[in-house]
């Protein structure tokens, strides 16, 4: 298929999504059906390179460690493609991670050693606002829930710092 014929057909599915998006006699219900089934059925249009990654990888694991509270040091074994949240959690290290790694808090703040901070990716916007608000911040820290591992990580150390706290912001009454 040309370069053309493939941006002509992206460009008229994004129009036809729009379209969709803005009839008001179509239900929510509707459009995430229709959204899902859009994905799937172009599933190797969509996620062609992340799933040639993770095909290669799958299975694949590396050794990692973390240093607890009481300065222990735990060596564990992680799948590559886990979140260094996930690995924690089931290896019992201390981790809360309360919103599950959904971005909203930093019980999974961690300090990543100075070999494999290099190897990740600049945290996002959001990562970085949720880190402006963690205690005792480093140079090195970051959310485990956003550290993916990769087979570049083995032998990556995480330190746990002396404390989280899971702020929930409340609006006040107050005037």
């Amino acid at each position: 298929m040309s370069l053309a014929r493939v941006l002509s057909y992206t460009f008229f599915q994004h129009r036809n999504m729009w379209a969709l998006f803005q009839n008001p006699i179509v239900k929510l219900q509707d459009i995430n059906t229709h959204v899902s089934n859009t994905l799937l059925n172009n599933k190797t249009r969509w996620f062609s390179s992340a799933e040639m990654s993770m095909t290669e990888e799958k299975g694949e694991k590396v050794k990692i460690s973390f240093i607890c509270l009481t300065g222990e040091k735990v060596d564990v074994e992680a799948e590559v493609g886990q979140n260094v949240l996930q690995v924690a959690t089931e290896n019992d290290v201390g981790m809360e991670g309360a919103c599950e790694g959904n971005l909203t808090c930093t019980t999974c703040h961690v300090y990543v050693d100075e070999k494999s901070i290099e190897m990740l990716p600049e945290p996002s916007e959001k990562e970085n606002d949720l880190l402006d608000i963690a205690p005792f911040l480093k140079e090195t820290s970051r959310l485990g829930c956003q550290c993916r591992l990769s087979k570049d990580f083995d032998g990556a150390v995480f330190t746990l710092p002396i404390a989280t706290i899971n702020m929930k912001f409340h609006k006040s009454n107050k005037k």
